[in-house]
């Protein structure tokens, strides 16, 4: 049963961001043909400014998604109305907040966009409108919370999946014939709204007890525990938005917004790669957090390192695969204008490689309730990041900034995270995972160095061959990644289930 649900979310959460990420690409693709670069560094600066802002959620979301396993697990509706109250009434304030503090900040933009006495465009409406979006994202959004934590996040994707196909249809549509790039942002605004009532109805009828919220107030016990996981949360909060949000408001207020528009072309691939991976266990976060009250730290250990290597198989593959042919996809997409250096192609790489190598790890602690045990390392990610970031990009301008990313989580997440797991969930020697992670990083960097210099060797452009290439450099890291891990038990396990899928498609063939 809970393979057959890790399986069911995992696959429309695929499907949800392939949807997402294929109609998005089209609309920026329009969007620069019609209106050029400018408008992808506001939308990519307003986004981060946004995010943290998002700083007062505090980590009140996962704490109370991981305190919902144990009510759904014994159908304890009572609790369970309890905890979604706190969070519905959390969520508005939060919404109220963010909408407060956002206009507040409207006096301030010319400090952060370098070119804002220059542009042309009307800023104001835009900043505003993003505004309205984020803060509607959040009314409702317990009830999608709600579904995760009962292994049904496929509704969600589902949802999403109708809303993303239906926005970026009409956006586009509004862009060619009106070229004005503030009525696309009324109709993501209004997909938001319609989306969040669909879910508001589907889980009324999913959950009938949703239609009378009254509800007790918690016990003593869960309340203490609420705090202590908001706690820990609110400071992972701290850290991971400052890590990945103040990447373009440092690159608008140092080097300008063309560069930040221009990054961003980067940045939606390697986010793509990572939001649709990370899509994978998210979904599968509820199944871990019940392995947590149902199976031997043995058994957890086991499913560990079956989703390590296949995190390892996925990220191992796109990266060396990116740091190769982004150049080249940039140049037949949007024009040779667009280029940064092959270096920024592989720092990005690399960045992508570290953080997405923690998912594995961080689906575990989450799932668990141990991130409360790492709820200070951001505070020394936050410092390391800021500073070399901001020291780095005023000597050798972009690279650096990524570069920041990068010590930022090699210094501190890559150690420390499976530090606190194997310590207090399988409760076993780390050293092993230590030289398998130094390992698995060695051999990426080296492979994405030889797929550069082999992407370099090819000058041509034609998209006929650059499918060619991709194809040929995604046999060879396939043949790379078989060669090492071939006689590994979980290579076996992925290659065995695999066998068994194909056995069992013939015989219903």
């Amino acid at each position: 049963m809970r393979r057959q649900s890790m399986m069911k979310n995992s696959t429309f959460a695929l499907v949800q961001k392939f949807v997402e990420v294929f109609f998005a690409f089209l609309f920026r693709t329009v969007l620069i043909k019609i209106l050029g670069n400018t408008y992808l560094g506001l939308s990519g600066l307003f986004t981060n400014i946004f995010s943290i802002l998002s700083l007062a959620e505090l980590g009140v979301s996962s704490s109370i998604v991981y305190l919902m396993y144990a009510p759904l697990e014994q159908k304890d509706e009572k609790k369970l109305k309890s905890l979604l109250n706190i969070y519905a009434k959390f969520y508005n304030i939060l919404g109220i907040f963010i909408l407060i503090f956002g206009l507040l900040i409207i006096p301030f933009l010319p400090y952060i966009i370098k070119e804002y006495d220059t542009l042309t465009i009307n800023i104001i409406p835009i900043y505003i409108l993003t505004l309205l979006n984020i803060v509607f994202s959040y009314f409702l959004a317990y009830r999608r919370s709600l579904l995760e934590a009962d292994q049904k996040a496929y509704i969600n994707s589902n949802n999403y999946s109708i809303y993303a196909i239906l926005g970026a249809m009409l956006k586009i549509i509004a862009l060619i014939t009106t070229k004005n790039y503030i009525l696309t942002l009324i109709v993501t605004l209004l997909m938001t709204i319609m989306s969040n009532i669909s879910i508001y109805i589907k889980t009324n009828k999913i959950y009938p007890y949703l239609k009378n919220m009254k509800a007790s107030k918690i016990d003593k016990k869960t309340k203490n525990e609420l705090i202590k996981r908001v706690f820990a949360s609110s400071i992972h909060q701290v850290g991971n938005i400052v890590l990945n949000s103040t990447d373009n408001i440092i690159i608008s207020t140092l080097l300008g917004l063309i560069i930040v528009g221009k990054y961003s072309n980067y940045y939606l691939i390697s986010s793509t790669i990572y939001s649709t991976f990370s899509l994978i266990f998210v979904s599968v976060t509820a199944n871990i957090g019940n392995m947590k009250l149902t199976d031997t730290s043995e058994d957890a250990l086991d499913m560990y390192n079956k989703m390590y290597l296949l995190n390892f198989y996925l990220y191992f593959v796109a990266c060396t695969v990116y740091a190769g042919m982004i150049n080249k996809l940039i140049v037949i997409w949007i024009g040779e204008e667009y280029l940064f250096t092959p270096l920024i192609a592989i720092l990005i790489s690399i960045s992508l490689y570290i953080m997405g190598m923690r998912n594995t790890v961080v689906t575990f602690l989450n799932s668990s309730g141990l991130n409360y045990n790492t709820r200070y390392k951001s505070i020394f990610e936050v410092i390391i990041n800021l500073v070399v970031s901001i020291g780095l990009c005023k000597l050798i301008g972009l690279a650096g900034v990524v570069i920041g990313t990068i010590t930022s989580y090699l210094f501190v997440s890559a150690w420390y995270e499976p530090f606190v797991l194997f310590k207090n969930w399988f409760k076993t020697n780390l050293s092993k995972y230590y030289l398998k992670y130094g390992f698995c990083f060695i051999l990426t960097i080296v492979s994405m160095l030889l797929l550069n210099y082999l992407s370099s060797l090819v000058i041509s452009n034609n998209f006929i061959i650059f499918v060619l290439l991709g194809c040929g450099e995604f046999i060879i890291v396939n043949l790379i990644f078989i060669i090492c891990f071939y006689k590994t038990k979980e290579f076996k396990y992925f290659l065995d289930f695999i066998k068994g899928y194909i056995k069992k498609f013939k015989r219903g063939a």
